[in-house]
């Protein structure tokens, strides 16, 4: 057996959350190692941290073929998550006809990355510095014959027309990736858009009826200030989005007041409404 562990010593992942695996990618990671004769654990380091170890049989792929990296197609990783980058990596390298060729956190990053000439990006819409979907737009206007996919904690409903309408080939939805990830990636790559069955069923019952204006005032928030709204309208505070997208609290609130300007909203809590019933509408 051969094991590979991947270590954070930043905050880590709480004992519920562990057991969970959610939003982190971890019931992926947990199945394909599972395909492989292995299995993958989560523990609490010594500093607080997390550590991912995946144990698997020496040379072993998912379809039997040995890698090849030069005949393989090559991928490029986009996540702020080191250990969804580097599990992923592995992950989709032991496919054989799978290799990843480079991996960022930050959208500057992913456009530097680009050079190893991907055939297909995989893009989280939440990164460090800049909106995922903003990404996309760019590696869509730059790179118009690159395979983009969208692989996100965001629930579907309210941001995967969105992630198409950016450009992207498909979105998946990291707490469903569980047995869908290679499956997602493959029919992106033969030319095909990959959505749940069930957002595939929404997308054709709209086309059924006649199309209202899209969104309203909504469609006229930027990327950021749309996915603000999205994590206003679960209840989350001013802090706590700062947080989860890694900006300062005081950008947090120039988004809000930008977002109550478009939407023509006067106060916090009437933008907290909006948001809530924006979100139980979709």
């Amino acid at each position: 057996m051969q094991t590979l562990s991947i270590s954070d010593d930043g905050v880590g992942v709480g004992q519920e959350e562990m057991e969970r695996a959610s939003g982190l990618g971890l019931h992926s990671l947990r199945h394909q190692a599972s395909l492989l004769g292995g299995s993958c654990t989560v523990t609490r380091n010594a500093l607080g941290g997390t550590r991912v170890a995946i144990r698997y049989r020496r040379g072993r792929t998912m379809n039997g073929k040995s890698s090849s990296p030069g005949r393989a197609t090559q991928i490029l990783i986009v996540d702020d998550h080191p250990i969804i980058r580097e599990g992923m990596t592995h992950l989709l390298n032991l496919q054989g006809d799978l290799h990843v060729c480079g991996a960022a956190g930050r959208a500057d990053e992913a456009l530097g990355a680009m050079a190893c000439q991907p055939d297909m990006a995989i893009v989280d819409i939440s990164l460090q510095s800049d909106s995922g979907l903003d990404l996309v737009k760019t590696l869509r206007h730059r790179y118009p014959n690159l395979a983009i996919l969208v692989l996100s904690m965001h629930d579907e409903n309210l941001f995967a027309e969105r992630a198409l309408r950016a450009g992207a080939n498909g979105y998946l939805m990291k707490l469903e990736a569980t047995d869908h990830v290679v499956s997602a990636i493959r029919e992106v790559l033969a030319g095909n858009i990959y959505l749940s069955a069930a957002m595939h069923e929404k997308l054709a019952r709209a086309l059924t009826v006649p199309r209202k204006k899209p969104e309203g005032p909504i469609a006229s928030l930027s990327e950021r200030e749309f996915e603000v709204l999205h994590l206003i309208g679960l209840g989350f505070s001013t802090r706590e989005i700062a947080g989860k997208l890694n900006r300062s609290v005081k950008t947090i609130e120039t988004h809000h007041a930008n977002i109550k300007e478009k939407l023509n909203i006067r106060s916090g809590r009437e933008l907290m409404r909006f948001a809530i019933q924006w979100i139980e509408s979709q």
